[in-house]
């Protein structure tokens, strides 16, 4: 009986020290492999943080593509008029605001757009008088046209000073001429631009003046 226990002790023991040798064998393998771990870890945060680092670029970027973006925008809104020649065609009713004649008007006039803010030119027409049907007036005129900053609907100022010419019975000569007017345009492509205004139109015939207010509607192209 005692021999047994001897030998079940001794068969206890042993497990034991099985046990615990397998253990300390496993421990440096788990540390080993809790380095290799942190180890991964260190690389995966340091991949992180090298994305971190491209992100300011990628910001950068961004901002720059913006940036091209506006400067896209504000290139295609100085580019909604081109230098050179313009033809200017109108329409208009002059008579209200309490004027002392009553006309219709039809007028032309070629210009050179300098910028995009200045156009100035020659131009003529021809004036119908709806209280004297057989009275017309022909000005002839030199005109500056002044425009803000070029959008697609843009303010405009114009005035223009000549001579004009009548007939009733047989074409005779008028006086001064001067005009003004303000309103807005329409731009419809770098070369057409549709625009209205309110002018008014000063006829100075020796001592005597006609004056009247009148609402323009016209094309350049």
């Amino acid at each position: 009986m005692k021999f047994a226990k001897n030998g079940l002790l001794s068969i206890v023991l042993s497990g034991l020290v099985s046990l615990s040798a397998g253990f300390c064998q496993s421990a440096p393998v788990a540390s080993a492999a809790g380095a290799e771990f942190s180890a991964g870890g260190g690389r995966r945060v340091g991949a992180i943080s090298a994305g971190g680092l491209n992100t300011p670029g990628q910001g950068a970027a961004s901002d720059s593509l913006v940036k091209d973006d506006a400067a896209g925008d504000a290139t295609a809104a100085t580019a909604r008029f081109r230098q050179g020649l313009r033809g200017l065609m109108e329409l208009g009713y002059f008579g209200i605001g309490g004027g002392n004649y009553d006309e219709l008007k039809l007028g032309l006039s070629l210009g050179y757009q300098f910028n995009q803010f200045f156009l100035a030119g020659i131009g003529a027409g021809a004036r119908k008088n709806l209280e004297n049907s057989g009275a017309l007036t022909y000005p002839f005129f030199t005109f500056l046209r002044v425009s803000s900053v070029e959008q697609k609907v843009t303010p405009y100022f114009m005035m223009g000073m000549g001579n004009f010419f009548k007939r009733e019975e047989a074409l005779e000569e008028g006086g001064l001429f001067l005009s003004s007017t303000l309103g807005a345009k329409l731009n419809l492509s770098k070369r057409t631009a549709m625009y209205l205004g309110l002018g008014i139109e000063i006829q100075n015939e020796r001592w005597t003046s006609n004056n009247s207010a009148g609402l323009n509607l016209g094309l350049i192209f």
